[in-house]
C-alpha cells in the first residue's frame, strides 16, 4: 500500500518548504535562554555579585576571593535560571513568561498595562436601535437606547 510519507521521503525533485514559524524567532544559544535573555539576566545579577564580592573583599582583605565571586558566581547564577527558564519556557508560546511578567508588573500597580485587562461590559460608543415591528408597513419612531449605559 502506497503511504503518503513514503512517497515524500522517496521524492528527489520535491522541493521542501522553510518552517516560516520560527523564522522570526531569536535561537537559543544558552539553555534555552536567548541572547536578550542571556544578557538581561547578567545584566540583572552582576551588579548583585559586585556588591557582595567587594563585601567579601573587605571583610576578609582578600581581593582574589573578591573578584572571584564577582566574577564567577554570575556565570553559574545565569546557568542556573537559564536551567530554570526552560522549564518555565516549556510548551508555552513565545514571549508567554515575558507578558506573565509584564501582567504582574501591570496588576501590582509598578508599571502602566499595556494588555486588555477590562472585566465588564464593553460599549461600541453608539446607540443601538431596537427592532422595529410594525402592523402594516408604518415604522414606529422607538427611541434608540445606548447599550451599557
Amino acid at each position: 500500500m502506497d503511504d503518503i510519507s513514503d512517497g515524500a521521503q522517496t521524492d528527489t525533485n520535491r522541493v521542501h518548504a522553510p518552517l516560516t514559524d520560527r523564522a522570526n524567532r531569536e535561537p537559543a544559544i544558552l539553555r534555552g535562554l536567548t541572547s536578550s535573555e542571556a544578557q538581561m539576566a547578567i545584566f540583572i545579577v552582576m551588579p548583585i555579585y559586585a556588591v557582595i564580592g567587594l563585601a567579601v573583599a573587605f571583610a576578609t582583605k582578600i581581593w582574589a576571593l573578591g573578584v572571584l565571586i564577582a566574577s564567577l558566581a554570575p556565570m553559574l547564577t545565569v546557568w542556573a535560571v537559564a536551567g530554570w527558564m526552560a522549564r518555565v519556557k516549556r510548551n508555552k508560546p513565545d514571549y508567554y513568561y515575558q507578558h506573565r511578567f509584564k501582567l504582574w508588573l501591570a496588576e501590582n500597580g509598578l508599571i502602566k498595562s499595556r494588555f486588555i485587562d477590562h472585566d465588564g461590559f464593553w460599549e461600541i460608543g453608539r446607540g443601538v436601535p431596537f427592532p422595529r415591528r410594525s402592523a402594516k408597513g408604518n415604522r414606529s419612531n422607538q427611541p434608540v437606547k445606548k447599550v451599557g449605559v
